[in-house]
């Protein structure tokens, strides 16, 4: 509304939507003449675009689509170039390659092409922009455009969090001096017909490893927390923001051929890079690190193997990262004391604390060969070890499965042997459970029915070994198994190998889960006719957030593998299972202290009868992931009376940080007759162990109180706490006390990152008539500058109509986006609208279903939520206190 108010879109072009095939329509706005915030176009599908922003430069919009995609954008206005001085600008890179694919497509869909096969005046250049945009001219109806934007040549940039959140919604922008494009990914085409990936909203992490498309060298990549997938292939780190590869440089440059690559991440988003390649000239390897802190600059690099020259080499690496942020590495090299011509396992570590390596551990050093090394930490940061090596136990001149353990205080424990047969054993791969039992898969011979043939086997460390199993045992090659176990238990380990499918003389990805106390049948993931290699699952204990492993999925996978599925060679690709779910613990300004420990969870009511000859009953309740815990049932009596209780957590188990964001609270009511039972009060007071403050700094609110009033037009209703000192829980209750107010509120000093969060849950008719919140307040913004005025955030997702009265600016970022406080006037000030008006409604409405809002609020700032036009859930969080949402339980 208020761009068409200034002029910037006709008036009755207020319902500006981007559509897709299934018919579904998404409300969209331009913000500016460089930017749109579209749907994610997925591989091979197509997008509509359906305007009806009249004539505006600003109604330019800006699309990606992954390789293979395209959009279609139609004038359904039929406006003519010749008579409406109408236009589709088209601008971007294009490879001369697709030009034939767009212009059959383009034929295939009925639209006009001319005999010299451009489109609208459009030039294919192989290395700079289009010189003509596309446009329609006066010589004929040119309504409408296909095209589609292969990666290669790219120059956008994403500003804001593709990840999503509730959408997948994305805003990119042009950017003539972006890197250039390293290569092309096929990002999920022809994997997961008309989907897309993305990861959930808040910080994960996910790294793991793939082997490189040449030279024997690994590739291995990881998911940023904005989305963006970093992969370090061919001696050197690349990140994938969206459709683009660019050369960060962060493993230095290609020298002489690589053995090995490893990557991690650390909980502050620093990525440590290493691998084994040839060392400041020399001939042969060794392994080097280097490290990115985020948002700086690559540092210097280290040598890890002490490499003395030309006689030695190191050939493999494997890395990991603990609690503390401490880099373990393992590699098979030279230079072992005894045997220093012999490629043995090698171990050091490198301390966060003092940026310093230890002196180098030899896991083994004896006169025979090892190979094929990997690692993995558990929860209390033991490291666990395992290769493939020759001269041990009985059949010492086969390569055969061995493990060692480190203890967290620094002690190695003895080898032990996960086999010892007379046959070829190789490529072990290790994870952890949440027992901290350790996982083992690999490719061996010799076992079952099939003894002449590479088949996957799995066995389990508890207290002791337990008996190998057979993952496979066919008549056919299987090799290149990788293991990852989820949060719920379950156990999942990918492979490729011959006789599946369609496709039986063809390596194809398999998957097979072990769950409910069993194997449960072999997945055939990928079937395509040219080989797949490779795949690897994305796991790692650390780091962790809140006690949660961000790199392990809840529920699922999410697999990198070397695949073709074109016939043109191999790319890098992932491939995400339908059930995916990381778990989310979010951090930074606008939640809560994600470090901060749960000690306990008290539930607090107040609440009265009407009737001395009635009996009145009143349970508090948590629920959490659908699981509810009942606390004491109580007869309030006739007046009114507070309770409290420590409640257990729903499901049992210690609490963490995380359960906030699923935590409900509510008081279940029941009387012997007709007569009222009012509830008049009803929240949570969470108590915490302070973490310590992040980066060193002490975010502190100004002295006095700090409160949100909720009022009703025929009275008001109260909740209040004098002093938390993290948060106070609310929901509002129904029938109320008319005599008092609804206050949530804080005093004293506290950490910004504290919030408080309150649900107006409407689709249960709790109120019958429109509530307005009232806040009045001066406390420090985001940045602890003092402002009149309090930001405060939200999310509508049923879209509960609530307007707006004295508002400073709104805004609604992309989910996951911290935004900055908009400036003053970027919106009108009182009474006027912000960007997500509809037409014919007065006031400011927040309606849009799946974004978060941001409201700067003036200290005479009012909402007005009416609960009787609308369903379902409106909530707001505000710094100072710490809620999630609520919905009452009714008995």
């Amino acid at each position: 509304q208020w761009m068409a108010d200034n002029g910037f879109m006709e008036a009755d072009a207020l319902d500006t939507r981007v559509g897709i095939l299934d018919g579904t329509d998404y409300p969209h706005m331009v913000a500016d003449d460089r930017t749109l915030t579209a749907l994610a176009v997925p591989a091979n599908t197509q997008t509509n675009l359906s305007f009806s922003t009249g004539n505006s430069d600003l109604s330019t919009m800006y699309i990606i689509v992954g390789q293979d995609g395209y959009v279609a954008a139609d004038d359904e206005a039929s406006l003519e170039a010749s008579t409406n001085d109408f236009e589709v600008d088209w601008q971007g890179y294009f490879s001369a390659d697709y030009v034939g694919n767009i212009v059959n497509k383009l034929q295939s869909y009925g639209i006009k092409v001319d005999t010299a096969g451009t489109v609208f005046g459009y030039t294919a250049s192989t290395t700079a922009q289009s010189t003509q945009p596309f446009s329609p001219n006066g010589a004929g109806d040119y309504d409408n455009i296909t095209s589609q934007f292969p990666v290669t040549g790219s120059k956008w940039s994403v500003i804001d969090d593709p990840s999503g959140g509730e959408d997948d919604d994305t805003t990119y922008m042009y950017d003539d001096s972006n890197t250039e494009v390293k290569g092309v990914w096929n990002i999920g085409a022809n994997l997961m017909e008309g989907t897309t990936f993305s990861i959930p909203d808040g910080d994960v992490n996910a790294s793991a490893t793939t082997s490189a498309l040449s030279g024997g060298s690994r590739q291995v990549a990881r998911l940023h927390p904005t989305g963006e997938i970093w992969v370090a292939g061919d001696l050197n780190l690349y990140s994938y923001p969206i459709n683009v590869w660019v050369d960060e440089g962060l493993c230095g440059a290609a020298q002489g051929g690589g053995q090995g690559i490893a990557i991690l991440v650390d909980e502050e988003n620093t990525i440590h890079c290493l691998r084994a390649s040839d060392s400041g000239g020399h001939t042969e390897d060794a392994v080097r690190y280097a490290y990115w802190p985020e948002g700086g600059s690559e540092s210097a690099q280290e040598i890890v193997t002490e490499n003395k020259g030309d006689d030695y080499s190191a050939i493999n690496v494997s890395a990991a990262v603990d609690s503390n942020g401490d880099i373990h590495v393992v590699w098979v090299g030279q230079d072992a004391p005894v045997n220093p011509t012999v490629y043995n396992v090698a171990y050091r570590v490198r301390d966060a604390g003092t940026d310093t390596w230890s002196s180098i551990t030899w896991i083994t050093d004896i006169a025979s060969g090892q190979n094929d090394v990997s690692i993995a930490i558990d929860s209390v940061d033991n490291v666990h070890v395992v290769w493939m090596g020759l001269g041990w136990d009985t059949n010492t001149g086969d390569y055969n499965i061995k493990y060692r353990m480190r203890l967290a205080g620094g002690a190695w424990q003895s080898r032990e042997s996960i086999t010892d047969i007379n046959a070829l054993q190789n490529e072990p791969q290790v994870a952890v459970d949440g027992d901290d039992d350790v996982h083992v898969v690999w490719q061996g011979m010799g076992w079952g029915v099939e003894t002449g043939d590479y088949n996957i086997r799995h066995r389990e460390r508890t207290d002791s070994w337990q008996s190998a199993e057979a993952i496979t045992d066919v008549a056919f090659q299987q090799k290149s198994a990788s293991i990852a176990v989820n949060n719920d238990g379950v156990i999942h380990v990918v492979w490729v190998g011959l006789g599946w499918g369609v496709n039986t003389t063809k390596t194809n990805v398999l998957e097979r889960e072990y769950s409910s106390g069993s194997w449960q049948a072999v997945d055939v993931v990928i079937d395509r006719a040219q080989n797949s290699n490779q795949p690897k699952l994305i796991w790692a204990t650390w780091p962790q957030l809140a006690g949660v492993s961000t790199q392990i999925p809840d529920t699922g996978y999410l697999m990198l593998f070397s695949g073709d599925d074109d016939a043109t060679g191999n790319d890098l690709e992932y491939l995400a299972s339908g059930d995916l779910v990381f778990p989310v613990a979010a951090t930074g300004a606008g939640g809560p202290d994600y470090d901060s420990i749960i000690d306990q969870v008290r539930i607090y009511f107040r609440a009265r009868g009407t009737n001395g000859g009635d009996t009145y009953y009143a349970t508090p309740y948590l629920r959490m992931n659908s699981v509810e815990i009942q606390g004491t049932t109580v007869n309030p009596g006739i007046t009114y009376t507070s309770y409290n209780e420590v409640l257990t957590r729903p499901g049992g188990g210690s609490w963490v940080a995380g359960d906030l964001v699923d935590l409900q609270i509510g008081v279940g009511l029941r009387t012997t007759n007709t007569t009222d039972l009012r509830v008049t009060q009803v929240f949570a007071d969470i108590t915490y162990t302070e973490a310590s403050d992040e980066d060193g700094v002490t975010y502190v609110l100004a002295a006095g109180e700090h409160r949100i009033r909720l009022t009703r037009t025929a009275g008001t209703l109260e909740l209040f706490t004098d002093e938390v000192s993290r948060g106070t829980d609310a929901t509002v209750p129904d029938p109320v006390d008319n005599a008092n107010a609804l206050v949530v509120g804080h005093s004293g000093p506290a950490r910004y990152t504290d919030f408080a969060k309150v649900t107006i849950d409407a689709s249960q008719r709790l109120w019958h008539e429109p509530i307005t919140m009232i806040l009045s307040d001066t406390v420090p913004d985001r940045s602890g500058n003092s402002n009149d005025g309090n930001i405060i955030w939200g999310s509508n997702p049923s879209g509960v109509t609530v307007t707006l009265e004295g508002i400073v600016s709104a805004s609604q970022p992309a989910p996951g986006d911290v935004e900055d406080e908009p400036p003053a006037d970027t919106l009108p000030a009182v009474g006027g609208s912000d960007w997500f008006q509809e037409p014919d409604v007065s006031g400011a409405l927040l309606t849009n279903p799946v974004r978060p809002f941001v409201i700067l609020m003036s200290d005479t700032t009012s909402m007005v939520v009416n609960a009787e036009s609308s369903k379902g859930l409106f909530s707001i969080m505000v710094p100072n206190l710490l809620i999630k949402t609520y919905m009452v339980s009714q008995n």
